[in-house]
């Protein structure tokens, strides 16, 4: 009888709660923590990625202005989704201003047999060549064999970082790895490129592949950001200390470096998903 008594308890006990976990997860009562974002300026890249989060069950958020939040125990998955997401819907490419060079690469590109398409760039009238995925490694050895056709290696590779966070990891790497670099400003823009010595291109290289990747984890310590604009530069430390991130300001010292003001801002890069909303921030403020 007492068998068939705890044997009914149980039954009950393990039901309500059954019962308890639904209504609990139907009403969000279970908080789920969104301390990862993600940014678009592609609509319909947010739109995909926001579909692959579905189907995999990765809890998520997003808004208008195309910020995608989840939580951090799936950013493995999460970064994994990007990935497959971003290769759907970009090709690899370079955008030349430079005849010589183009008329090069295309040359070494047709002797490849390696397809690609030159597409017009609207607002620059500047000329994009695109190839596939699958070409992708051997098309940039050809771009920089290019390079070095037309320069005579006169002109030292480099590379233009649009996403902060992947300048700032590639810098750091290049510190670590003891790979001397200079930050050369692009006209007009307030932007600054980086430039090496060609001898150490072939390690370069796989650094960036590595950062473009996501596959270095190298510099997940210390980030950075120089502003030329003492406004938003105040701003931002005014931010960083309502938010009670911790930071320090450092002089760089890079040969060959020609800006009016040289001073960063460092922080720990466990703030960093933090800290780049904040400078999206100060960058919409001004």
């Amino acid at each position: 009888m007492n068998r068939k008594f705890n044997i009914i308890f149980i039954l009950i006990s393990v039901s309500l709660l059954a019962i308890l976990f639904i209504v609990v997860n139907q009403f969000g009562l279970l908080k789920v923590k969104y301390d990862r974002a993600l940014a678009f300026t592609s609509k319909s890249i947010q739109t995909d990625m926001i579909e692959n989060l579905k189907n995999h069950n990765v809890p998520y958020k997003a808004d208008e202005e195309g910020f995608i939040y989840y939580p951090s125990e799936h950013e493995s998955l999460v970064e994994s989704i990007l990935q497959t997401v971003e290769k759907k819907h970009t090709k690899p490419h370079v955008i030349f201003s430079d005849d010589e060079i183009k008329g090069y690469f295309t040359n070494l590109l047709d002797e490849a047999r390696i397809p690609f398409r030159i597409r017009k760039l609207d607002v620059t009238g500047k000329e994009s060549i695109e190839w596939d995925w699958i070409y992708n490694d051997e098309a940039h050895k050809l771009y920089r064999k290019a390079i070095r056709i037309a320069t005579g290696h006169s002109q030292n590779p480099n590379i233009f970082f649009q996403d902060s966070e992947k300048k700032n990891i590639f810098l750091t790497v290049l510190e670590k790895e003891g790979i001397p670099y200079q930050l050369k400003k692009l006209n007009g823009i307030g932007e600054y490129y980086i430039e090496w010595a060609w001898k150490h291109d072939e390690k370069v290289q796989k650094i960036i592949t590595e950062v473009r990747e996501r596959k270095t984890e190298i510099a997940k310590e210390r980030c950075r950001i120089v502003f030329q604009n003492p406004e938003q530069k105040t701003y931002f430390l005014d931010l960083l200390k309502e938010d009670n991130i911790p930071y320090k300001l450092g002089e760089i010292e890079v040969p060959g470096l020609d800006i009016a003001d040289s001073e960063f801002i460092e922080w720990n890069c466990e703030h960093d998903d933090k800290v780049q909303l904040l400078i999206k921030k100060v960058k919409r403020a001004n």
